[in-house]
């Protein structure tokens, strides 16, 4: 990779990009039929697939009052050590949930249907089909494209009998032709993700597999669509106190042009 490293001091990257220029975007929503929302986004090398699918349950004991997100990721490469691969993709879905689904700016009480008794349970799938560099960017724009296809109704509990009491069999669910608000309100709150990488005294943006290879550290940031950052994750000790926040900035930038091409996806 000295020859990756090489051109990168030199102001030069393989591909002809800027530092700050990001991989081209192609979103294809609705890609499955059975799945709630799903979506194929092609982010310069990677290609990712996902789908969403809501159900009702019961909630955790722990959390009575929150509804339940379960998150995962899997590969396709069949020539990757199955063990070991599965371990990275834990590591990458953890790195995921921690950037876009933290209690801190994402209300988990709003998806509780009855308090101790029914929630939503959104359960979301990524594959990825193709790995490239920064993975995870294009992982959570297949979450949010997916999430903002999802068609799912709203919902109003009933009782049979207003005299009993809350337990399940006096419990009746009823549908409405309306969009679900609650869940439309947690896609307006949800952000993507950018990460920058360290490459010896350059940073750069949308980096290929080889560039990451090659990187001291990268630096992912979740940001809303207001342009608010509203989480940091770093890998590596490579980052000087005193670019943390223009490289935050810049990131905040792409991220904002990100989301623009996405509603244009969505809605054409």
């Amino acid at each position: 990779m000295d020859f990756v490293k090489s051109a990168i001091s030199s102001n030069l990257r393989l591909d002809g990009r800027k530092f700050e220029q990001l991989y081209s975007l192609n979103i294809i929503p609705n890609i499955s039929s059975i799945a709630h929302g799903s979506s194929q986004v092609t982010f310069g090398d990677n290609i990712v697939q996902t789908t969403v699918n809501f159900s009702i349950v019961s909630p955790e004991d722990s959390t009575p009052d929150e509804g339940i997100i379960d998150l995962t990721i899997t590969g396709t490469n069949i020539f990757e050590n199955s063990e070991l691969s599965q371990r990275n993709y834990e590591i990458l879905c953890n790195i995921l949930y921690d950037l876009e689904f933290q209690h801190a700016f994402l209300d988990l009480k709003s998806l509780c249907i009855l308090p101790g008794q029914l929630c939503w349970n959104i359960r979301i799938h990524s594959t990825v089909v193709k790995r490239g560099g920064c993975v995870i960017d294009a992982l959570s724009i297949g979450v949010l494209s997916s999430l903002m296809c999802s068609d799912v109704p709203d919902v109003e509990v009933m009782f049979r009998d207003e005299l009993e009491s809350y337990q399940r069999s006096n419990l009746q669910l009823k549908l409405s032709l309306d969009k679900n608000k609650i869940i439309s309100q947690l896609v307006e709150r949800f952000p993507l993700i950018t990460s920058v990488g360290k490459v010896s005294k350059n940073y750069l943006w949308g980096m290929t597999r080889e560039e990451e290879l090659c990187s001291d550290g990268t630096m992912s940031v979740a940001v809303d669509k207001t342009g608010k950052c509203l989480s940091v994750k770093a890998n590596g000790s490579c980052f000087e106190l005193n670019c943390i926040q223009n490289l935050i900035n810049t990131s905040t930038e792409i991220t904002l042009d990100n989301f623009n091409k996405l509603n244009q996806f969505i809605s054409s």
